[in-house]
């Protein structure tokens, strides 16, 4: 059976990744110490997790190990306005402990590399465009991983999200806040005038499963980059207004109270190449019912 070794695994697209890959690959994940492994646990056994804070030393001789057929990397720390206070986490989370973990990857001879990326990479569309540092980030670690798929003979492919959601999401997301409100409560909001590419969680996971099979198949040395998207972005207030009338809740959204972000992206139509041979098989609207358990 194949090995695939996981980063973020314990995040919400990370959990959903493991339940899928279970019956199909041998699956490790790597973990941060602060980590809760609860969830983890029911589909990744105790022996097949790794701490990347342990001795560097130690985790590169685990992966020699273990041999990866795959890695995918999901981690990642995302802070919209960085500080000092935050500067270093920020930098580690997405630079220094990425680094060091496709380094000991690659050299444990690992190939086959899928990585995961952010449409706010790409602001006003351009190639290179950043939104905030968060996206720098992003952006820096794809560099870097182009270069070791040229040194070290690697094939990857950079997945990148847009807006993702889904049933027990418990992230801080708009759709998740207005999901949780209760009746007479009310929320300040943006305009919400933007436009929006939102990818429910089990299309995000046949994304990922998909560019698994499309690395193997791969006979090129060389890194791409895909978007997880459907063709035509929706407004962000019909989709709030839509959550609002199916979930049937008496409650007051307040469209305009609250200012934009700054360089938010209004329309992300037409940002990077759809996944080849993949697509979206839930609307808005089934995505929704299934958010809220609605049969």
């Amino acid at each position: 059976m194949e090995k695939v070794i996981i980063s973020g695994a314990t995040g919400y697209i990370g959990l959903h990744l493991c339940k899928a890959l279970d019956s199909k690959y041998e699956v490790y994940a790597i973990v941060r110490k602060q980590s809760n492994l609860k969830e983890l646990k029911k589909y990744v056994s105790s022996k097949r997790i790794i701490m990347l804070e342990d001795n560097i030393k130690k985790f590169y001789t685990q992966m020699k190990e273990i041999e990866p057929d795959y890695f995918v990397h999901l981690a990642g720390k995302f802070i919209s306005e960085h500080s000092e206070a935050n500067l270093s986490d920020l930098l580690d989370s997405n630079l220094t402990a990425p680094v060091k973990m496709l380094d000991a990857i690659c050299k444990a001879g690992c190939k086959n590399i899928i990585n995961t990326g952010s449409y706010w990479q790409n602001y006003d569309g351009d190639n290179y465009n950043p939104v905030d540092l968060y996206a720098a980030t992003k952006m820096a670690f794809s560099n870097m991983l182009k270069y070791y798929t040229e040194v070290m003979g690697c094939k990857s492919i950079t997945l990148k999200l847009f807006d993702t959601y889904g049933k027990d999401d418990e992230r801080k997301k708009v759709l998740n806040i207005i999901r949780d409100m209760r009746d007479g409560e009310t929320l300040d909001m943006t305009s919400c005038e933007q436009k929006v590419f939102y990818c429910y969680i089990d299309d995000v996971i046949s994304a990922y499963m998909h560019a698994l099979k499309l690395i193997k198949t791969s006979k090129s040395q060389e890194h791409k980059e895909y978007s997880i998207r459907s063709e035509i972005p929706i407004p962000l207030k019909d989709i709030v207004l839509q959550l609002k009338n199916l979930s049937g809740k008496n409650i007051q959204l307040n469209f305009g109270k609250r200012d934009n972000r700054n360089r938010e992206i209004m329309n992300p139509e037409g940002i990077g190449e759809v996944l080849p041979g993949w697509q979206e098989k839930y609307s808005i609207e089934t995505g929704l019912k299934n958010f809220l358990n609605i049969k």
